[in-house]
């Protein structure tokens, strides 16, 4: 479990689980981790006191992690895509309009939920440097995800990130 530290309400050092990940925001602006075990210490961020003062966990809703791959389909200039989004959304796609070798060039793309219900639409650039591919989702000429990839044995294997997140 991991706790940030900051200045509204507190918590005694013995009401945290053993081994539990204690983010720490000292007033000078630093971050320093403390790791707390069952063995009394004291918080040697706060001066030594046993009382640390925390706000509420914030957890983001979601990690803005995703991943895809993209494999050559029977269609020229055509892939299939099978996308996966932080823990909870994840499906395949098509992206339609590339170039008829190589995975480098400009596509247009569309994922669906493994339902069969639309999820997305992207104008997809996806840029080789060395053995390398930059990849860019773009919607009305704005960057919205951004990602690196490799190839592998059966296509293109890509980490991705939504941007502003």
């Amino acid at each position: 479990m991991r706790i940030t530290a900051a200045a509204a309400g507190s918590r005694s050092r013995d009401a945290f689980q053993d081994d539990e990940t204690l983010e720490i925001f000292p007033s000078r602006g630093q971050k320093t981790c403390v790791e707390l075990t069952s063995s009394p210490q004291r918080c040697p961020v706060c001066c030594g006191s046993r009382t640390l003062t925390l706000r509420s966990p914030q957890t983001p809703a979601e990690s803005n992690i995703g991943f895809v791959i993209y494999t050559k389909s029977l269609s020229p200039g055509t892939l299939n895509a099978r996308w996966m989004y932080t823990t909870k959304y994840k499906g395949p796609g098509i992206a339609t309009g590339g170039p008829t070798s190589g995975f480098a060039g400009r596509y247009h793309v569309r994922y669906f939920y493994d339902s069969g219900e639309f999820s997305d639409e992207y104008d997809l650039l996806i840029e080789k440097i060395d053995d390398v591919y930059k990849v860019s989702w773009i919607v009305k000429g704005k960057v919205e995800a951004t990602g690196v990839g490799m190839e592998v044995e059966n296509g293109l294997a890509v980490g991705w990130r939504r941007v502003g997140n």
